[in-house]
């Protein structure tokens, strides 16, 4: 009985164009999907089944060079591109993989082929029976019953999505799989924040050669509950000052050369650095030249706090950076956009206390930033208040002394102004 994994790779796809050859450190997802199945002690074929499309001809131009067998057929009929690539193979069992599922896991293939001929069926999956982390999907039939389908499959979802009308009318069998396995996080390749998530994975449990324990993943998702793939950390760019070496910096509470006039953004840094460090996750930072618009080589304040991040710890992979934007306004309006984009369902902003009822007060009161915002769940959190949470002794001195000073006084005024005017519907944007 000869048993062939088919991976199912094209290059189209509509959330994410291009991601089965996005790097995953420093590999192609698809070349961890083809390690990870050739590991496979009981499956001898592994072809790579993609289309005949000019847009996957990257697929086979990688399959080529790194001598993976490759199969070119339909792109839309993917049921008959799977039955062609099985007949030309004369594979008498089909395993099915798709090739956003970089930590598909050879154990679970040779357990459920095992399973497969043990039950009798003509169709076994893990998916019938989902407990599992979606990325771990896998389907074993016949390839009397995928000819079967080939033949008699008449809806385009039966023919696009290869095992629909298998599992209709086939004889089914469900697997399901060990309990250390067991699961509901998405280690699939869907979306942008789907791979920020595994991209974040791979930095931290792949050595270089071999592949990861999709168990130690697991495990580590279970022992970190509040580890969110989905979410962000976000830092509102507010001034910048230069330091005795005339390097650029964020803002203290006491410096007198703030541009434009806003200070301790710093802590606003350091806030962000204890939550990462606490539960990681993305980090994006806001902020376009500012003051220093139009000055050659300008930095900006996103770049600024990019490097005083990495200084504290935070992993350059794991900030996003939006240097364009200007005013509070601006800069949430780049921040709907960065997180629809990639699919952020919660952000936390972070900001000075003294700053963020002018915040709230925009996303509740103007019509464009409420709808951007719809579906986000939105929370603001000061930089005060973090600090404070993480290293008391080290921090409420220094942030008494900066809301008694001249600086803060007034802005605290200004501050207050602004959101009441927000309100009231007489406020001007810049």
């Amino acid at each position: 009985m000869k048993v062939g994994i088919i991976i199912q790779a094209r290059m189209n796809s509509a959330r994410l164009p291009g991601k089965v050859l996005k790097p995953l450190a420093g590999k192609p997802v698809l070349w961890h999907v083809w390690q990870r199945c050739s590991r496979s002690r009981l499956a001898r074929n592994i072809i790579v089944a993609t289309s005949k499309e000019r847009s996957d001809d990257a697929i086979a131009t990688f399959c080529r060079k790194n001598k993976i067998s490759f199969f070119r057929g339909d792109l839309d009929n993917v049921l008959k591109r799977f039955y062609a690539c099985a007949a030309e193979h004369t594979l008498d069992v089909i395993v099915r993989i798709t090739a956003d599922c970089p930590l598909i896991d050879p154990f679970i293939i040779d357990e459920l082929i095992k399973f497969f001929k043990e039950s009798r069926a003509d169709y076994a999956s893990n998916c019938l029976r989902r407990v599992f982390p979606r990325g771990l999907d896998c389907e074993v039939f016949s390839f009397a019953l995928l000819r079967q389908a080939y033949q008699k499959a008449k809806s385009a979802r039966e023919k696009e999505h290869v095992t629909p009308y298998m599992i209709k009318h086939g004889d089914t069998a469900a697997y399901t799989v060990p309990k250390s396995y067991q699961g509901h996080w998405r280690l699939t390749l869907d979306d942008e924040a789907d791979y920020l998530f595994l991209r974040r994975i791979y930095d931290k449990f792949y050595g270089g050669s071999g592949i990861i324990d999709v168990k130690q993943v697991i495990k580590y998702l279970k022992n970190n509950p509040n580890l969110n793939q989905n979410s962000a950390v976000i830092i509102l760019g507010g001034g910048l000052a230069k330091d005795k070496n005339g390097r650029w910096r964020s803002t203290k509470y006491n410096d007198q050369n703030a541009r434009p006039k806003a200070y301790g953004d710093y802590l606003r840094v350091v806030a962000a650095s204890y939550l990462y460090r606490h539960n990681p996750n993305w980090v994006i930072a806001l902020g376009g030249h500012g003051h220093l618009k139009g000055a050659p080589q300008a930095v900006t304040l996103a770049g600024v706090i990019k490097q005083e991040l990495k200084k504290l710890g935070v992993k350059s992979s794991d900030i996003i950076v939006e240097g364009q934007s200007g005013s509070t306004f601006e800069q949430l309006r780049a921040l709907a956009r960065i997180a629809k984009n990639k699919n952020f369902k919660k952000v936390i902003i972070i900001s000075n206390a003294y700053h963020l009822p002018r915040v709230k007060a925009m996303v509740e009161n103007f019509k464009e930033l409420g709808k951007a915002f719809t579906g986000i769940n939105l929370n603001y959190v000061s930089a005060e208040k973090i600090v404070l949470k993480h290293q008391p002794k080290l921090w409420a001195k220094i942030i008494e002394a900066g809301y008694k000073s001249a600086n803060i006084e007034k802005i605290i005024k200004s501050e207050q102004q602004g959101a009441k005017q927000i309100k009231q519907g007489t406020y001007k944007l810049r």
